[in-house]
């Protein structure tokens, strides 16, 4: 019989207990749900990266049975489900030594799963559609919206042509949720990695530091990744199964937002090496993601991947070190 690593087990208890405190402190304390959200998954990732998966799972699981008894077990599972596995994938790239770019697309994409699974599973337990709730509410907002501004005295034509009106539309919403939650996705696992990365400083603990965008490319392995799941949903849409097409458009968002951040790290490059400074670089950056041109970056970044403009990807050469 294997013998059980006691202090392995004394560090799981440990570092378990804060996240509980953190999760029960932010059920009773409501200013505290933002911090509390983003900081209560840390010690699962700490527990993650210096242990294996095992203790990791088996710590969620205890985590769930003790935070579940003295708060709302639903909502406690769900903020295990959206949080926790994310928090447990970061810790195995981590201890992997994969870049921060593959640890980031590889948190988000299962923080973005998280997300679905949590909207689906809450629709089996209350038996209502949430999403439906959610539109119905947004329908509802917009008729308040129509309603002021005819109050106002505009015409039709220039309510349903406003930016408001449109912003608010639950057809156009139901199209590009999907790829709300991949960027919210994203957004948030950059954050995280960004604050692992400070704690595990003050711990002394050695990870790949996230590097400037101008660094970033997509390895092999994410690429791999993202065709395999692009071809079993298209399969999945041509076979006509149920909610195929949800899938199908989800994953295609994930795949663009990939390559599009590929994009933006071409440019980025391109402003670097002629020599523009890095404020000045940020503020070009960002007037680039909101305006027409944006739409350019995602074939900038599957350029950048077939043929490594910047020669920086191992992936392009002839063998990638480990951890890619």
């Amino acid at each position: 019989m294997k013998k059980i690593d006691t202090r392995a087990l004394v560090e799981a208890a440990i570092l378990v207990a804060i996240a509980a405190v953190l999760i029960i402190a932010t059920w009773y304390i409501p200013f505290l749900s933002i911090i509390g959200v983003i900081i209560w998954p840390i010690p699962i990732t700490i527990l993650t990266f210096k242990h294996d998966l095992k203790i990791s799972i088996i710590s969620l699981v205890v985590l769930f049975l003790i935070t579940a008894a003295l708060t709302d077990p639903i909502s406690t599972l769900m903020l295990i489900l959206v949080y926790g596995i994310p928090a447990v994938v970061l810790g195995f790239c981590l201890r992997r030594k994969y870049s921060p770019f593959v640890t980031i697309m590889s948190m988000s994409m299962s923080m973005f799963v998280s997300y679905i699974a949590a909207i689906k599973l809450s629709n089996i337990i209350f038996g209502t559609d949430i999403m439906e709730e959610f539109f119905k509410l947004i329908k509802d907002s917009l008729e308040t919206v129509k309603n002021m501004l005819r109050q106002y005295g505009y015409s039709e034509e220039y309510i349903n042509q406003s930016g408001a009106v449109k912003a608010l539309d639950p057809d156009s919403l139901r199209k590009v949720f999907p790829g709300l939650l991949a960027l919210a996705s994203l957004i948030g696992s950059y954050i995280n990695y960004y604050l692992i990365g400070i704690i595990f400083r003050k711990l002394r603990l050695k990870i790949n530091e996230v590097l400037p965008l101008d660094r970033w490319y997509v390895s092999n392995n994410l690429s791999y990744g993202l065709f395999f799941m692009l071809l079993v949903s298209w399969l999945m849409v041509y076979l006509k199964v149920n909610s195929a097409e949800i899938v199908f458009n989800s994953v295609f968002m994930i795949f663009e937002y990939t390559f599009v951040i590929d994009g933006l790290a071409v440019a980025s490059w391109f402003l670097k090496s002629r020599g523009v400074p890095g404020k000045v670089r940020v503020f070009i950056i960002i007037i680039i993601m909101f305006t027409p041109i944006s739409t350019l970056l995602l074939f900038l970044g599957i350029i950048d991947y077939v043929i490594d403009i910047r020669k920086i990807n191992p992936s392009r050469r002839r063998k990638a070190p480990p951890g890619e």
